[in-house]
């Protein structure tokens, strides 16, 4: 376990150097500053005609970070620790360490999850402050609720986006592909709804399913255990493509 949480330690520093992650956040802050300023203009604007505008910034702003600007930030996370390595034959050092395969894998997954996971804390901490700020603060543990249930779909994507990383050694390639293979199946789960269910990118706002309008017990557990056998197909297939793998 000692020598797991030194990697997962050694992945989050690799991270959290890399200053674009930071710029990142500072700008998705700076998206949702600056709607709080707008909403806050409409306010006056409608309170001269005896009229009202409450807007919860946190639950606005939420789908864009979830299936959006979140979901980047994991596939850039994963190429940086995978691909990139790859690239420079960095991964070479990592692997005369006597640490198993298995360790190194799971612990860049994890660094990359935990790095979508502050973003997107931090980003809901911002929000709520604006909404506070803007006279919507109301409904904040439902939003926090809400934040934290849609970290958890991440995984899933991470997942798959790791599965792409094994099978070239470009970091531009494989995040090329990782985003056009999510845009795909995002898109089309627009296109046919029918099919939409069965894709894991329409579960990336994984709150719908839980607040609000309760599901049935037995729905829910369907879809639970849809997102459970990509998870399991994504992390083995990418696994043992990763313990085969030459350097």
């Amino acid at each position: 376990m000692k020598s797991y949480a030194s990697c997962l330690c050694g992945e989050l520093k690799k991270l959290a150097v890399r200053k674009k992650y930071l710029i990142l956040t500072i700008v998705m802050a700076a998206v949702s500053i600056a709607l709080t300023m707008l909403l806050m203009l409409a306010k006056e604007a409608l309170s001269r005609e005896s009229l009202s505008v409450t807007v919860n910034i946190s639950m606005t702003l939420l789908p864009i970070f979830a299936s959006a600007a979140v979901p980047l930030i994991g596939i850039m996370a994963v190429c940086d620790l995978f691909a990139s390595e790859y690239h420079s034959t960095a991964i070479k050092a990592q692997l005369l360490r006597p640490v198993t395969r298995f360790k190194i894998y799971t612990a860049k997954l994890t660094a990359a999850w935990l790095m979508c996971a502050v973003v997107m804390l931090a980003e809901f901490a911002v929000t709520a402050l604006c909404s506070v700020f803007a006279g919507g603060g109301s409904g904040l543990w439902y939003a926090f609720g809400a934040y934290i249930l849609d970290i958890l779909p991440e995984i899933i994507l991470i997942l798959m986006a790791a599965l792409i990383n094994q099978c070239t050694k470009s970091p531009t390639s494989a995040m090329f592909l990782s985003i056009i293979i999510y845009l795909a199946a995002k898109l089309s789960g627009y296109v046919s709804a029918s099919g939409s269910s069965m894709l894991f990118t329409s579960y990336m706002e994984w709150h719908r399913l839980w607040l609000g309008t309760a599901l049935p017990i037995r729905d829910l557990l369907t879809k639970c255990a849809l997102l459970f056998g990509y998870g399991l197909t994504f992390f083995s297939g990418g696994y043992l493509l990763f313990l085969k793998k030459e350097f």
